[in-house]
């Protein structure tokens, strides 16, 4: 009986011992958990916080003070969440709206502010702490992104930057293009329509050398009259071809002054009386007397000389062709109208496009190039003004062009 009473006893001697034994482990087993979470607490790089639901911290790791550039958690604790540390205080009210809402925030971007007012844009991922049910704090972790978001902002700025310059060297690439393409065709259309007024010259000028002792004055004078309308051809030709080129290599500048509009139609009428008269056309002026416009003299006079020249060409002998203006808002419209042999609607579309050459003989086989529509329209549009057509075949056409109106 002695023996089993001592026995118990050790056994229950032993029993106590290991409680005591497993109590002293969970409780090292604790403290080493606690002591791992204060070490991280404080070495984590991101903000580690709690606090209130009224808006005052807690609690808040070092990273969290120096983020902020408070000396002390002391000193952190006075401030109020939403009025020193946000930006923008309504700014927290909507992520409360959100932790109401889920429970939760995960990389839910805000804009906070130090104690310097250093602007900090930063990622919380936190949640709500509750007990019984009630709202009693808000816990979780904040990283600044400030230098990411800087590093994004310059990323979209050099690739809108590059998306610009891509774009404007894409629109460099087919303005040359297309700059190209108008030369090979320009030069297309002057080597085709040089081969007509040089070969007239050529075999005119042979007749002339090697049989003017068997001509007659009259065979002579039709002669030299054909060799001088080649030659004025062959002259227009390479006139056209200079001011092309000059408006194109930018070396022909506008000038901008105010010009009486009639006064600058009579001296285009003066140089092309002469060649009205070979057909018996008239040039009358409607223009306005009180019309004055804004813009380049010499170029504006090459429109009209060439729109004119173009109507003298389709006009038939006792034509007329009346070149008259009216005011539309801050415009002035020119028209120049003939009763010739008129333009089919096929050809109307042709006209002023370089890709659409339409060179035709006129009504005493004048010959022509086209070029001179051409013309006029890139000297109008340099002028700020736009130039189009109308006609009817066997009727008549009105060439208009607009200019920019000028007080007087």
């Amino acid at each position: 009986m002695e023996t089993d009473a001592r026995e118990l006893k050790e056994l229950k001697d032993e029993n106590e011992k290991l409680k005591e034994l497993l109590k002293n482990k969970k409780s090292d087993s604790l403290i080493g958990a606690e002591e791992k979470y204060r070490t991280l607490f404080r070495e984590l790089k991101d903000v580690v916080y709690e606090s209130t639901p009224e808006g005052k911290l807690i609690d808040i790791n070092p990273a969290g003070l120096e983020l902020f550039g408070y000396s002390s958690l002391e000193e952190l604790r006075k401030v109020n969440i939403g009025e020193d540390l946000y930006v923008n205080p309504n700014e927290r009210l909507k992520l409360i709206e959100q932790f109401e809402k889920d429970g939760f925030v995960k990389n839910y971007e805000i804009k906070i502010k130090s104690k310097t007012g250093k602007e900090i844009v930063a990622l919380e991922t936190s949640f709500l702490i509750k007990d019984d049910g009630k709202i009693t704090g808000y816990r979780g972790i904040i990283r600044d992104i400030t230098a990411t978001k800087k590093h994004e902002e310059l990323l979209v700025k050099y690739n809108n930057k590059l998306a610009e310059v891509n774009s404007q060297l894409k629109e460099s690439e087919e303005k040359f293009k297309k700059l190209n393409e108008e030369k090979d065709k320009f030069f297309s259309i002057i080597a085709h329509d040089l081969k007509s007024p040089f070969n007239a010259l050529l075999n005119l000028s042979e007749f002339l050398v090697e049989d003017l002792s068997e001509l007659s004055i009259e065979e002579i004078k039709t002669f030299s009259m054909e060799i001088n309308k080649s030659a004025h051809s062959v002259y227009n030709l390479l006139l056209n071809l200079l001011q092309w080129a000059q408006i194109k290599t930018g070396r022909l500048k506008v000038t901008s002054e105010k010009i009486a509009l009639s006064s600058l139609l009579n001296n285009t009428i003066v140089l092309l009386n002469s060649v009205a008269k070979k057909k018996s056309i008239q040039l009358i002026n409607e223009i306005d007397s009180s019309h004055f416009f804004k813009g380049d003299r010499t170029m504006i006079s090459s429109v009209l000389q060439n729109l004119i020249s173009n109507s003298i060409k389709f006009s038939k002998r006792n034509g007329k062709i009346v070149i008259q203006s009216y005011i539309d808002n801050d415009k002035i419209v020119v028209n120049v109208m003939d009763n010739g042999v008129g333009i089919s609607s096929e050809n109307i579309e042709k006209l002023f496009k370089l890709n659409e050459h339409l060179s035709t003989c006129g009504t005493a086989n004048e010959s022509g190039t086209g070029l001179g529509l051409i013309l006029s329209k890139e000297l109008v549009e340099q002028n700020g003004g736009k130039i189009w057509a109308e006609s009817e075949e066997r009727i008549g056409s009105t060439f208009s062009f607009t200019l920019n109106k000028s007080d007087v």
